[in-house]
């Protein structure tokens, strides 16, 4: 059996202009932002040296990973294992506790 849904009016989204957004200022999701935050500083601040600091670079410098091997004067591959390894234990740590 074959429809023709091309005969259809394509449904009229206005509706979604008057649904009630939750706003991110209302205390309960502040608090859930600072908690998260918290936690992923704690996360963070277990990190090996090395891997913290170029974490921080990247994410809050904004640098890239060939730009933290030329500051640091390593290699583009040092970074990369580094950073890898950092990803994958932030990971980790936000999955065993289930954020």
């Amino acid at each position: 059996m074959l429809v023709a849904y091309a005969l259809r009016s394509p449904h009229d989204d206005t509706w979604l202009e008057e649904l009630p957004v939750e706003s991110q200022d209302e205390p309960e999701h502040l608090l859930e932002q600072t908690r998260a935050n918290q936690y992923l500083r704690e996360a963070i601040n277990e990190l090996p040296v090395r891997q913290r600091e170029f974490l921080l670079m990247h994410v809050d410098d904004g640098l890239t990973y060939k730009q933290i091997a030329e500051q640091r004067g390593l290699t583009y591959r040092i970074v990369l294992r580094d950073l890898t390894r950092a990803y994958a234990a932030l990971r980790r740590h936000v999955v065993a506790e289930d954020l």
